[in-house]
This record gives C-alpha cells, structure tokens and sequence, in this order.
C-alpha cells in the first residue's frame, strides 16, 4: 500500500473514533438535560399516581402548562441522542463478532426501540398539553395512563438491548477486549431486572403499580446505573482508539520521511 493509501487509511480511523466519541458524549448530553427537565419543568418524575381522579389528573396538566410544553419539547428533541449513543456501544462491541454482525444490529434495534418508545411517551403527554382545557378529564386520564404504560412497558427492547451488548463481551475471544468480562454480567443482570415491570398492568396501588419501587423505580434505578457505567466505559475506550490511532498515524507520517533519508543516503554510497 502506497503512503498516500496507508496515511488516508489512518486519518479515517481517527476521525472514525472521534466521531465514536461524540455520540458517546451525546448520551451525556441527553442524560445531564432530559432528567433536570422531566423532573423540575415538567413536574413528571417521579411519576403521577395511578390512583388519581381524572379530575385530579387533568389539573395536574392545567398547572404550568406553557413550561411543561417547553419541558416536553426539549426531551424529546434530547431523546433522539439515545440513538447515536447506541449506534457507539454497538460499534465497540461488533470487534468480537466475524461476519454478519447479528448482536450489533439487534443494539442498534434496541437503541432504536428505546428511542422511539421514548418519543412517543412524551408525544402522549405533548397531547394532554396541547388542549388541556378542551378535552374531557377523562381523556385525559387515559393518555396519562398510556404514556406511564409505554415508559413502564418498554422492559423488553431495554432487556434484549442488555442482553445483546452482555453476549457480545462475553463471547468476545479477542486478545484485547474492550471491555472486561464482568461488563457482560453486569449487562446480563440489568436485563433480568427489568422484568418486574411488566407487572404494572395488573396493578394500582402499591409497589407494583406504575408509580411503585418494584415497578419503576427499581427498574429506572438500573438502567440508570448501567447507562452511567457504560458511557464511563465508552469513553475510556474511546479516548484509548484515539491515542492509538494518533499513533499509528505519526508512524505513517514518520515513515515516510525517513525514506527519502535512506534513499538519499544509499544513492550516495
């Protein structure tokens, strides 16, 4: 391979991991904004009661409406970063795999899966805002349920999401990782976890109800934990391909001019 090859090989693969580490960064972004909003603008975590009247339900969406619709608009434009984020983990994971890269895609599919669920959550709750004082309490209700519904229901492309980046460490023969085995467990573990949300439909009250520890705020604790630890994860593996490919790009360059030099010095031999 000529210079010019083996240098614009080596300039793609740095700009290849820096890239990588800006969708690592933009989960970042939508963790440090999505979760101050859905807390102290939108006023919808933790979440409301499933126990509520409608009455009850549809002056909670009269309260503040203006800024619970600017909260509303900023997580969803933030949610979308979940995808870049996935897209990230899934290329750092796909090193293990040969040929069709199957767990790659079903982490990209999850990632998706979790993005568009996320969406559409805030969507139903952009809709309870949108006529707050037109539609019936009772309409109203029924959205509120459907959209804790759909945050507490999507257990299963979050789990299968786990599941995928686990198998991928664990079946990860290389000579250097990327990440350590336990990453695999710990990825494993926090797809069995999220299980019990699924429970949430069969109750109103209590911790398994919608609002409840086993339901939500066990599962939402988890997911939260493992998104930390792996954007950690991430971006120390990230920063590591950035060195090394910087390397391999001065040993191009730096080859390069030692060439001319020794040719220099046999031709006057």
């Amino acid at each position: 391979m000529s210079y010019d090859s083996t240098r614009a090989v080596r300039e793609a693969d740095l700009i290849s991991a820096r890239v990588r580490q800006a969708c690592t960064w933009s989960g970042i972004v939508l963790l440090t904004v999505a979760l101050p909003t859905l807390v102290w603008v939108c006023d919808l975590w933790p979440p409301t009661y499933p126990v509520w009247s409608a009455e009850r339900v549809k002056e909670f969406f009269l309260q503040d409406t203006n800024i619970k619709r600017l909260g509303i608009a900023v997580c969803m434009a933030v949610w979308s970063l979940m995808v870049p984020w996935g897209i990230a983990l899934a290329s750092f994971t796909a090193r293990a795999e040969r040929g069709f890269r199957i767990l790659a895609i079903v982490q990209i599919a999850g990632a998706a899966a979790t993005m568009a669920i996320g969406e559409l959550m805030f969507l139903i709750w952009g809709v309870n805002l949108f006529r707050p004082d037109k539609f019936s309490a009772e309409s109203m209700q029924m959205f509120n349920d459907l959209a804790w519904f759909i945050f507490v229901m999507f257990w299963a492309p979050g789990t299968l999401w786990c599941f995928a980046v686990g198998l991928s460490v664990l079946l990860d023969r290389t000579t250097d990782p990327v990440f350590p085995r336990w990453v695999g467990y710990m990825n494993m573990w926090a797809g069995v976890c999220f299980f019990p949300a699924a429970l949430g439909l069969f109750f109103k009250e209590g911790p398994f109800a919608y609002n409840g520890a086993i339901t939500v705020w066990i599962p939402a604790g988890i997911f939260f934990l493992w998104y930390l630890v792996m954007t950690f994860l991430m971006l120390r593996a990230g920063r590591r391909d950035i060195v090394h490919c910087k390397i391999e790009l001065n040993r191009v360059e730096g080859e390069s001019v030692a060439t001319p030099d020794a040719a220099s010095a046999e031709a006057r031999r």
